[in-house]
């Protein structure tokens, strides 16, 4: 059964071409199937630089492809992968998804940059996604009377940081289940 929701890994997908069988795939089909797609922002430094020799010119479009996957309806859920991913951290994940830099801010104008997505496509990418696909959006994904009280404080407004400055944000507080398991000004 969960697979029937999740398609995990999407970061290299061409849903514009028939499969091996010759069925006809559509990028479409994953929203009306009510599934959803697990994404790792994270890795577009790593993708930038080595993509289109691994993949080919032809297809490395179709490599993290976020915005299509979002204009097309599909849920995502996206996260740090740690420790497959060096940063492990959900504000390198936040600053990918949006500018579609590595965390160390390259390429400067973004590898494929029509696939940025804004402030609040990402922060529901890293929290109502996951709760989606992992069948917890009654439980998970959005603070509301009666869900768990899973959320982290950031040292600033991330609606209100510029894009290219996200990735300066710090954790000040982490809260599981309505406990405080991480507070900064305690460290």
């Amino acid at each position: 059964m969960w697979k029937d929701r999740q398609n995990e890994e999407a970061n290299l997908k061409n849903f514009d071409s028939p499969d091996r069988e010759g069925n006809r795939r559509c990028l479409h089909c994953i929203s009306f199937a009510h599934t959803s797609a697990s994404i790792q922002p994270v890795f577009v430094g790593e993708y930038s630089r080595w993509s289109e020799d691994r993949v080919g010119t032809s297809r490395v479009h179709w490599v993290l492809r976020t915005r299509d996957f979002l204009n097309a309806g599909v849920a995502l859920a996206s996260g740090t992968d740690y420790p497959a991913s060096d940063a492990g951290s959900p504000i390198a994940t936040l600053h990918c998804s949006v500018t579609r830099q590595s965390a160390d801010g390259k390429p400067e104008v973004g590898w494929y940059s029509e696939q940025r997505v804004d402030v609040d496509q990402a922060l529901r990418m890293m929290t109502a996604g996951p709760a989606f696909a992992a069948f917890q959006e009654k439980d998970l994904g959005s603070l509301t009377v009666g869900r768990y009280a899973d959320f982290t404080a950031v040292s600033a407004n991330p609606y209100e940081v510029p894009r290219n400055d996200l990735r300066k944000l710090t954790i000040r507080m982490t809260v599981v289940a309505g406990r405080v398991t991480f507070d900064a000004s305690k460290n």
